[in-house]
């Protein structure tokens, strides 16, 4: 990791008082890596403005990262503040339907899912995947929807 990106990471720590001098350093940056973009992701989130840090998870797609376990984390939390019809696209809303099936919580994801066919937007073949994934804690009851 370089100094930039550790220092990047490191104000995202600070809350509100380091949004100002995250958002400088990263643009800064000659070359933004992983950390660095989530870092900006999770400055976001973590002060309440989902927007941005949907924003530069849309940003981060475009320079050709993929994201991360640590990208997801942040962008569900982001997610979770915006209704579901302003959730950025179907990657953000498989990501979601992914997010609570992989930490066995079925319940939330199947009524996410049926929230966003409800709103209007199509499921796509992972989204499907995905409930079918977290029915199967619903069915066996092995995690309970306050779990993580």
């Amino acid at each position: 990791m370089s100094l930039h990106s550790y220092l990047l990471s490191r104000l995202v720590l600070l809350g509100k008082p380091g949004i100002k001098s995250a958002f400088k350093l990263f643009w800064a940056l000659a070359e933004k890596n992983i950390v660095s973009w989530n870092s900006m992701v999770a400055v976001w989130t973590q002060n309440g403005i989902p927007d941005e840090a949907s924003n530069y998870f849309n940003m981060m797609r475009v320079s050709g990262l993929l994201p991360d376990g640590a990208t997801m984390v942040s962008l569900l939390q982001a997610c979770e503040k915006l209704p579901v019809g302003r959730l950025p696209d179907k990657v953000a809303l498989t990501a979601m339907l992914a997010g609570y099936a992989m930490h066995g919580r079925g319940r939330e994801a199947i009524e996410f899912f049926e929230r966003t066919v409800r709103d209007g937007t199509p499921p796509t073949i992972s989204g499907v995947v995905f409930i079918l994934y977290g029915a199967k804690f619903v069915l066996s009851g092995a995690h309970s929807s306050s779990t993580v």
